[in-house]
């Protein structure tokens, strides 16, 4: 069974990095990917890829529909660019499908601290990302409605299939991660109108409004196969033994989510069990060594503040005693991370390698230690020497092992 993707997109940036994750995620799966954009793309080095080009730039829906027209699969599935598939996505999507007999699915959608909830409307789950057989699409008319310009085209294909009394359901075990798209890449995007939301409920309450919808449910709890979820997962319950076998575990790592890893560790450090820290900071260490990893500053420091917001108890008393706590807190998020910047650097250059590290870093992308410290240079006042003091020790260490070793308490007292 082959498999259409078919992905409309304006950020040339994140079609790429989402191509790339497609050919690791679906290795043992018949796939063709089809990208459809007004922009001038080079995909060539992806395999199984067909770019289509756009005279001038269409809404999403009108898009999906010249790729679905170009597409030869026996199943279609389409989303924005920056769902990232995990480990098996396609292939416990296909699965799932054919041995419950399906019309229609999805994969769930993963962040950095949860699953999120399956969402709900007339009382049905609706499908965000439709998976659909094409004798299905067939069935209703076509996988897209070309009314739609901006929203509702996915909810509306979960009606048309549930009104044929087609069988519909989210796959449990198939994940795709959030990630956040390239900044110079969205100022493109184009503003909804409220003629999408119009078209669907003259078409959909007469038919379904008289049930009684139920609220999304969030199970904090659901881990996806991505690790970075996993251990947050566990740390979360207070299973430190079991957070460590997931950070020791084959699962797929983030390159978006895994490097926040690392400050989330140094964010909790005064309720980790002492025995499990430098533990901790080995497995994640050794991860980041194997491949490059970027951390987007900017999305990690909102993370991270809402940590703060909703888990006061992680960080270490001053900062909720102090008269200050407020500013404080606010240098002791951006320490962490800068902490983690330097490190990140440090093992790039053990692997002798250039990439970025750091993105959104005050608006900047860095990728050598000249640009980090000149960021760093009149910023963290009350974190300044603890700064200088982790960036000598992490500038001496000459093999991973070493730089595991370093003592990550002195950020946790002033």
């Amino acid at each position: 069974m082959k498999v259409s993707i078919i992905i409309p997109t304006i950020r040339p940036k994140t079609i790429a990095k989402f191509a790339k994750r497609v050919q690791e995620t679906t290795k043992d799966i018949d796939y063709e990917l089809i990208v459809v954009s007004p922009c001038n793309l080079d995909l060539s080095s992806f395999k199984n890829t067909i770019f289509i080009k756009e005279e001038k730039k269409s809404n999403k829906y009108i898009a999906t529909i010249k790729g679905i027209e170009a597409s030869t699969g026996d199943y279609l599935i389409t989303q924005g660019d920056y769902f990232f598939y995990e480990t098996d996505t396609i292939k416990n999507l296909v699965e799932n499908f054919e041995k419950k007999g399906l019309a229609l699915s999805s994969p769930r959608i993963n962040d950095f601290y949860c699953v999120h909830p399956d969402c709900t409307l007339y009382g049905f789950y609706y499908m965000r990302l439709p998976f659909i057989s094409r004798e299905w699409a067939e069935k209703i008319g076509g996988f897209m409605d070309p009314y739609y310009q901006h929203f509702y085209g996915d909810i509306d294909i979960t009606m048309r299939v549930l009104q044929l009394g087609g069988k519909v359901e989210i796959c449990q075990n198939s994940f795709v991660e959030v990630c956040e798209t390239e900044d110079e890449d969205i100022k493109d995007t184009s503003l909804p109108s409220d003629s999408d939301c119009i078209y669907f409920n003259d078409k959909w309450n007469p038919i379904f409004n008289h049930r009684e919808n139920f609220a999304d449910i969030k199970d904090f709890n659901l881990k996806s196969n991505e690790k970075t979820n996993r251990v947050v997962t566990e740390m979360r319950r207070g299973r430190w033994e079991d957070a460590l076998k997931e950070l020791s575990s084959d699962c797929m790592a983030s390159e978006e989510f895994f490097p926040i890893l690392l400050p989330y560790i140094f964010f909790m450090w005064n309720i980790i069990p002492s025995e499990f820290k430098k533990l901790y900071i080995k497995e994640i260490f050794k991860e980041l060594a194997k491949n490059s990893h970027c951390l987007n500053y900017q999305l990690t420091l909102n993370k991270l503040g809402r940590q703060y917001k909703n888990f006061p108890e992680y960080c270490h008393e001053f900062l909720l005693n102090n008269s200050d706590s407020i500013n404080r807190s606010i240098d002791y998020k951006m320490a962490l991370l800068t902490i983690t910047g330097l490190i990140m650097e440090k093992i790039n250059r053990l692997q002798n390698r250039n990439s970025c590290f750091i993105r959104n870093f005050y608006n900047c992308s860095v990728d050598n230690l000249a640009s980090l410290n000149s960021h760093i240079s009149g910023h963290y006042q009350s974190y300044g020497v603890q700064i200088k003091i982790y960036s000598k020790e992490i500038e001496k260490c000459t093999n991973i092992d070493e730089l595991s070793d370093i003592d990550f308490d002195l950020i946790h007292h002033t």
